[in-house]
């Protein structure tokens, strides 16, 4: 019998969508969700910084803060952006366990990178977005922590569901 949306009793899918709402996202959508956040926050820090009085000119005269630009230095400011970038679609595709320690290791390390930012920096923005950075990358760490590891027996892993 059919109810007036003209879904039948029991359709699959409806029950699926019921049981799925109210529910937080798996580790996976909350990692790949959080790297997302990072890269954003990076982009607007960045772009307010171009408004800072002098930093144009010292970007014209070939400096990236105290580094003379280079193509080192552009390429390490392009690999800050790109992993996390990266890490949006490897926190989703990656099995968990590959990707728990993929997060665990590149949320430390980009925590030190986010603070190592902040190092003799007095322009209140640019702290309060390392501190937003610092939090995401916290975040990260804990939501990988925190990824279940142990699979039931005769089930598929959790970890590799999520």
């Amino acid at each position: 019998m059919r109810s007036y949306r003209g879904a039948r009793r029991g359709n699959p899918s409806r029950r699926k969508r019921e049981q799925n709402r109210g529910r937080k996202g798996g580790p996976k959508a909350k990692a790949g969700s959080a790297w997302t956040s990072l890269i954003a926050l990076y982009i607007y820090a960045d772009f307010l910084s171009l408004y800072r009085p002098g930093l144009v000119d010292e970007i014209r005269s070939g400096l990236i803060g105290s580094f003379e630009v280079s193509q080192a230095t552009l390429v390490l400011a392009s690999l800050i952006v790109i992993v996390p970038a990266i890490m949006i679609v490897l926190s989703l595709l990656l099995p968990a366990r590959v990707s728990r320690p993929l997060n665990l290791v590149l949320a430390i390390l980009y925590t030190l990178v986010n603070i190592s930012n902040l190092a003799g920096e007095e322009w209140a923005y640019y702290i309060l977005f390392g501190i937003a950075e610092i939090a995401i990358t916290a975040l990260i760490f804990l939501t990988a922590w925190k990824w279940p590891i142990h699979s039931r027996q005769g089930m598929a892993s959790k970890i590799d569901r999520e």
